[in-house]
């Protein structure tokens, strides 16, 4: 069990190191600010991951000095697990188009900063604590948890239908891993726990590749793709992708903006009547309903 679960660990990480890569190609030709946030959420994964390899190599290949791989590991985990606290709230809040808070970015700083200081104590002072431990790992699922709740609370505001599918495959994933994910980490210092060794199998290594499957498939389809917005205006793109003619991007670039109605009737000179006929066409075309959710389509694909 153990070799078919460190190889199950191996087939994730190449999964992922896959979909750094893809995202890199991507994000050095678009420029797209959340693909940024994107390669560090994917990187923190990756390391994390790392990490459980080289101690799952560890459990299957008896070294004569093992102590520099777990120190190796101790850092990989110590750097992947608070990039993955500070960076995901952040990137949960840009892919779905909403600014994050002052007080709250300041709130998620300050939990990556708490977790650092309790890895340090755990790693460099030996202290084995399960206490320690239980505090760090409600730290991680309280980000990713928030992340969660976020998303189901703003999935219905979304006009792209891409990014709708894929948040809710990545809600289903942590709701049915979460329960096996909390008992793997906490196997060895839970007595009842340790004889299960399908938990080696059927929780971290296939959450992890379950994770990066589904962000290959995002990344390609999604991101890989010129922006709608570029500088503030809308794209050649945004208008062939949805069949948008030159007087729909005028009101829908000022729709977006906010301006009413009459206020976008006064400026391109025609009625109200006519400016309505027009938004219920860029509406059907874009398959949103209304103007919030043109607006997070927009959004959702915009360069820097």
């Amino acid at each position: 069990m153990a070799h078919i679960s460190f190889l199950f660990y191996i087939v994730s990480l190449i999964t992922g190191t896959v979909s750094i890569g893809i995202s890199f190609v991507i994000y050095s030709q678009y420029r797209k600010p959340v693909i940024r946030l994107y390669l560090l959420f994917l990187t923190a994964f990756a390391m994390i991951l790392a990490e459980l390899c080289l101690l799952k190599y560890l459990g299957i290949v008896h070294l004569e000095n093992p102590e520099p791989v777990y120190f190796a590991a101790s850092i990989i985990d110590l750097l992947g697990v608070n990039l993955l606290i500070l960076v995901a709230p952040f990137f949960f809040h840009r892919l779905l188009t909403l600014k994050i808070p002052f007080a709250a970015g300041i709130f998620f700083f300050s939990l990556a900063g708490l977790s650092l200081v309790l890895s340090v104590i755990r790693y460099f002072l030996s202290a084995s604590d399960l206490s320690i431990r239980i505090i760090g790992i409600t730290i991680l699922f309280g980000v990713m948890g928030y992340g969660i709740l976020l998303i189901l609370f703003r999935l219905h505001t979304l006009g792209n239908k891409t990014i709708k599918k894929a948040l809710t495959l990545f809600i289903i994933l942590n709701f049915c891993f979460a329960p096996l994910m909390a008992m793997e980490i906490l196997r060895e210092d839970i007595p009842w726990l340790k004889d299960f060794e399908l938990f080696e199998l059927f929780s971290l290594p296939a959450y992890f590749f379950c994770i990066n499957c589904l962000s290959i498939l995002f990344t390609v389809r999604h991101f890989n793709q010129p922006p709608y917005l570029e500088q503030g205006k809308l794209t050649p793109h945004f208008r062939k992708s949805f069949g948008i003619t030159d007087r729909e991007t005028e009101i829908t670039a000022l729709f977006i903006q906010g301006q009413s109605y009459n206020q976008i009737g006064e400026q391109l000179f025609i009625s109200y009547k006519t400016v309505d006929n027009h938004i219920r066409n860029i509406y059907r075309k874009t398959d949103v309903k209304n103007r919030l959710q043109l607006l997070n389509l927009v959004r959702s694909n915009t360069a820097v």
